[in-house]
């Protein structure tokens, strides 16, 4: 599929990128590069030009990011070199070992950064394929009522689409998204909340699979690759509910699915970016699977789940604020059938 935001071939299928991860941040073997502290500015401005197998240490292309960032006049020369920003690596996956990186893999997460200096970075430095400007902000529909304005990072060049690879233990999952535009989770081993999920999967258990709050699809993907026959992902914020569609895309060989349908595009979505009543988004289905994604308020969500009884996630932003999740599961308890659980 067509990237939505630079047209290119930013998203491949799961198997088609999984294929090639082994080898993607491994260092040949005449690759060299400095280890730089992260807390003290650089000696100098100097740095590495990438190896002749096109990778270069992350820490030499920090080192290019920051030559140009104090060139540009965003940062001082006394800054240290973690004051460039979060590196977003494409696609983000665990990692045994800091990496060498290869062209277009690293999309920077920075507050320090300007229209001009994000141009320079992503036409100057090999790596770079996108700057976003770190607005402070957690992006999306954080707040359960959807009665506060969603906010959300700006992407200032290049493309800020990316994917992460996320084991779970019926295998791995590839998931992208739109780093401006959406909360963002490092990929680690043994994830708690998969677990959780997997853990009430049960083979043979017929109900229908709900993630309520489903992000980029990561819970309920996780539950249809753990068995889950019926399977229905929803998120109240528009950039969420598409890359959950997209994803549902991307992993249908994983999920054995013979069809995945989108019925609406970003664009579309966009303009209504928190939607209450439940639109259908995509669907997919196979000899084991149905899965359907939707864009509304979860407490609306019963509208299109029916009778059938469910085994519900419930992945809330500020789930620590405990009256808040007890009003959303009793409203919750009221209109759907079966078993609700936070991961």
């Amino acid at each position: 599929m067509a990237c939505p935001v630079c047209g290119g071939e930013c998203i491949r299928d799961a198997p088609a990128l999984l294929a090639g991860l082994a080898d993607r941040f491994s260092p040949c073997q005449d690759c060299t590069g400095r280890l730089l502290d992260k807390r003290r500015p650089p000696a100098d401005l100097s740095y590495l030009l990438p190896c002749t197998c096109g990778r270069r240490f992350i820490d030499e292309v920090f080192a290019h990011i920051y030559a140009v960032m104090v060139e540009e006049g965003n940062l001082p020369r006394t800054a240290p070199l973690l004051a460039v920003g979060v590196p977003l690596l494409d696609p983000a996956t665990v990692l045994r070992r800091a990496p060498f990186l290869p062209a277009r893999s690293l999309i920077l997460l920075s507050q320090h950064v300007t229209d001009h200096s994000a141009e320079r970075l992503v036409r100057e430095v090999p790596e770079v394929k996108g700057v976003i400007l770190d607005r402070q902000v957690v992006p999306g529909a954080v707040d359960p009522t959807l009665d506060l304005p969603a906010d959300h990072h700006r992407l200032l060049a290049g493309c800020d689409v990316g994917a992460s690879v996320v084991p779970t233990p019926a295998g791995p999952l590839v998931l992208y998204r739109q780093h401006s535009l959406m909360h963002i989770e490092v990929p680690r081993p043994g994830s708690p909340k998969v677990r959780a999920v997997a853990s009430r999967c049960r083979t043979g258990d017929d109900r229908l699979f709900v993630d309520a709050c489903c992000g980029p699809g990561t819970l309920g993907l996780a539950a249809a690759l753990f068995g889950a026959p019926a399977v229905v992902m929803n998120d109240a914020w528009y950039a969420a509910a598409f890359w959950a569609g997209s994803n549902l895309q991307v992993n249908r060989a994983m999920l054995g699915l013979s069809s995945v349908s989108s019925e609406v595009d970003l664009a579309e979505l966009a303009e209504t970016p928190i939607r209450r009543d439940p639109l259908l988004v995509a669907e997919g289905t196979g000899d084991l699977h149905q899965v359907s994604v939707y864009q509304g308020d979860l407490l609306r969500l019963h509208q299109v789940i029916g009778p059938r009884p469910v085994l519900a996630v419930l992945d809330l932003f500020h789930k620590e604020d405990l009256y808040q999740t007890r009003q959303i599961l009793s409203e919750w308890n009221a209109h759907v059938r079966g078993e609700i659980f936070i991961p």
